[in-house]
């Protein structure tokens, strides 16, 4: 009978997220990364909360604040536990985010849209979790968002959450600070709302960490290190470190190699430096009240202002 400690270990190892160089998933014909930029998409479904099972580990994002980053970062945990351990994982993709585990048994679990709704259903049928939440400044969340719908090709459904295929023609045919408009109202609607909801209702709760993704991409190091010490230190408090170090190599081999085929294959998802520039050019000169409501947004999810006047940043976590 394995004890506590190895039990937890033998549990975590199979949690995993899409990397190609350590995982398949169940329909190997389907590309990661194609299945990855799915996440993207509109979803209907609800958890089915009667039969899902909870792991101890859960992320959540929102529309542009990281969700192929985040996955890829607790994939480099399952990489290096699933090496050790010759367990193997799965993925599969679902209409609330993403599901991963071995065999037939979700180890973690993603959700695309982190709201109040999932947190409160979350909390009424666990008590044994750890959740990261990355989210982003507002202003940028707009910025992303506008210029990947303006950069997707083909028929992809309905182009995101937040606009209809009405108001994505509208967008494509009007100038930037008009389709940026557009995007911000979407953002208004139901994406803002949905942060600003799972924070309220998770306010206090230690078992949740909020992520900027402005602090991944700007030191992965130290900031993944803390996000790997948050999920493994109450799981494998001997082993942590040693599984932090090695997990860190592999996520920082994954940022790279993500990065590098994103840029040659998917540049929908990177926004030129030019066209950012730009974008907060026109946001600070335009007249138009909903970007007041942005900003106000930006503040109600804890941003501050650092000394360099266009950046903001989150606090740095507390649990850290």
């Amino acid at each position: 009978m394995p004890s506590l400690c190895q039990a937890a270990l033998i549990w975590i190892c199979t949690i995993v997220a899409p990397q190609a160089m350590f995982l398949q998933p169940r329909n190997p014909s389907r590309p990661i990364l194609d299945a990855m930029n799915q996440i993207t998409r509109p979803f209907k479904a609800d958890p089915d909360w009667a039969r899902i099972k909870i792991p101890f580990m859960l992320t959540g994002t929102e529309f542009k604040t990281g969700t192929e980053v985040t996955l890829e970062l607790t994939g480099a945990i399952a990489s290096t536990l699933a090496k050790r351990h010759h367990a193997t994982p799965y993925v599969s993709y679902n209409g609330y985010g993403s599901e991963v585990g071995v065999g037939s048994e979700p180890t973690a679990l993603h959700f695309n849209h982190a709201s109040e709704y999932i947190y409160t259903n979350l909390t009424s049928r666990s008590g044994h979790f750890r959740f990261i939440l990355v989210i982003r400044d507002p202003i940028e969340m707009v910025i992303s968002g506008y210029w990947y719908i303006r950069r997707q090709s083909g028929d992809l459904g309905e182009p995101s959450p937040i606009i209809t295929r009405a108001e994505r023609e509208q967008l494509l045919g009007a100038d930037v600070i008009t389709g940026l408009e557009i995007v911000a109202q979407g953002m208004l609607k139901t994406t803002f709302p949905n942060i600003c909801g799972f924070l309220k209702a998770s306010n206090g709760d230690v078992r949740v960490m909020t992520i900027g993704l402005e602090d991944i991409e700007s030191d992965l190091n130290q900031t993944v290190s803390c996000m790997y010490r948050f999920l493994l230190e109450p799981v494998m408090p001997n082993d942590f470190k040693s599984i932090l170090s090695s997990s860190l190599e592999v996520a920082q081999a994954a940022d790279a190699r993500r990065r590098k085929k994103v840029a040659e294959k998917y540049a929908e998802h990177f926004n030129a430096d030019e066209n950012r520039v730009l974008s907060r050019k026109l946001i600070d000169l335009s007249s138009n009240p909903v970007w007041e409501e942005i900003r106000k947004t930006r503040h109600e999810l804890g941003y501050i202002a650092t000394q360099d006047p266009a950046s903001f940043r989150l606090p740095w976590p507390a649990q850290c």
